[in-house]
């Protein structure tokens, strides 16, 4: 049996109304500009919008760039140069706490423990670390507002009248079937939607790892309950989303640490119930309604020179993307062109991890790949196979020539 990977880039939203990483952030300021709903997050986004228009010399170039990678990644480094900063004054704390204990007049103590503390205080509250405070606003701002344009996407496409536009989509999923697997850098939730429509998919295992649903609302007092098995078939296809997606959440606790588990929100699962007979089963991730819904935050590595995916689930979801291209005969790649950002992407697809089986008896995966760009295909054949390595007879075998198919 053919073992097939299909990996997809941005480009392979393109054709159901999804930007280029490129075009991400107009469209979220075309989302805000044209909707009056989603009041609370557009405040958010206000904050993002407000650092770059106040952005002076050369920090304007970096906050007004095209490229939302160097946007992000600036954003990402004033947070981690605040976090120096923040480390540098708890120092000091700490050594005025120690000098404090050997203090043994009492008056003396109390003069000293107000004076640092007030020294201590101007050092948090130095107007050199403002424009780094407001970093991290931009930095919340951001993914409020991406998280709120892909919850309008997610909706929009849960309308009949949006499924002509995956029909593309179907086509390049219809070859794949029980143990093959998507892999996928995009936030959209094209992928699993079209799976899904075609009995393929299930929220439950879908995406590699395991969630606990149930079919009862947290407000209604019932014990909680598996949803029927025909709602959570087992998943034939997985889609594992190396940068997260949307829908999952983190859930923090008091203490403002970070649960490694994803739950799906409810708005994902709202928009894309299982039906049978012509009825629904709701949907929900037990471990949501275990959470104030304040406490949940997207677990979105949104795209930065410094991207970060944080916990064991995503561990686990970059491995078994590793495993899934080490054993595939077949690896199509659709819409994606490499960004350099993405340099964790581009270890992934090194050719030694997957150019060959692992036996010296196998032959090469066969990779293919289709691009709006004549390039496109050109890097991943680099990248994949690594046509500098092979002997010159290998360089035209058929199975390593691209195919191109502009959407």
């Amino acid at each position: 049996m053919t073992r097939r990977v299909l990996f997809l880039g941005a480009g392979a939203s393109v054709g159901a109304g999804y930007p280029l990483g490129r075009d991400l952030i107009h469209a979220v300021e075309d989302y805000f500009a044209n909707t009056e709903l989603d009041v609370g997050r557009k405040a958010y986004w206000g904050h993002f919008l407000a650092r770059r228009e106040t952005a002076h010399d050369r920090e304007k170039l970096l906050l007004t760039s095209g490229n939302p990678e160097v946007v992000l990644s600036y954003l990402d480094l004033c947070a981690e140069a605040l976090t120096a900063d923040d480390g540098a004054i708890r120092a000091v704390e700490r050594d005025a706490v120690r000098e404090f204990k050997n203090i043994p007049n009492g008056d003396e103590a109390t003069a000293f423990a107000a004076a640092r503390g007030e020294y201590i205080e101007t050092l948090y509250d130095d107007l050199k670390r403002q424009p780094f405070k407001s970093a991290i606003r931009a930095q919340l701002g951001f993914v409020s507002g991406l998280d709120a344009y892909l919850q309008h996407m997610h909706w929009r496409d849960d309308q009949q009248e949006a499924s002509d536009s995956r029909e593309y989509l179907h086509r390049e999923i219809a070859s794949l079937t029980d143990g093959d697997v998507i892999i996928t850098t995009n936030y959209d939730t094209l992928a699993e939607r079209v799976l899904f429509e075609r009995g393929m998919w299930s929220a439950a295992d879908g995406y590699g790892f395991a969630v606990p649903l149930t079919s009862i609302p947290r407000d209604i007092p019932r014990p909680r309950r598996a949803p029927p098995a025909w709602a959570t078939p087992p998943s034939r296809v997985k889609v594992l989303k190396l940068h997260s997606s949307f829908g999952w959440r983190h859930i923090e606790d008091v203490s403002e640490s970070r649960s490694d588990h994803i739950i799906l929100g409810s708005e994902f699962l709202s928009a894309m119930l299982p039906t049978r007979r012509g009825k629904l089963c709701l949907l929900y991730d037990r471990r949501e309604q275990k959470a104030p819904f304040p406490m949940t935050v997207p677990a979105l590595a949104y795209p930065s020179f410094l991207k970060q995916v944080v916990g064991s689930t995503f561990l686990e979801i970059w491995e078994a993307a590793r495993l899934a291209l080490a054993g595939a005969d077949e690896i199509r790649i659709l819409g994606a062109s490499l960004p350099l950002a993405d340099a964790a992407v581009r270890t992934l697809l090194g050719r030694r991890d997957f150019a060959s089986h692992g036996a010296k008896s196998r032959s090469r995966s066969t990779i293919k790949a289709k691009s709006h760009s004549v390039a496109g295909p050109a890097i991943w054949v680099r990248r994949c196979v690594g046509f500098g390595d092979l002997p010159a007879n290998e360089r035209a075998r058929p199975s390593l020539t691209p195919y191109l198919t502009p959407y």
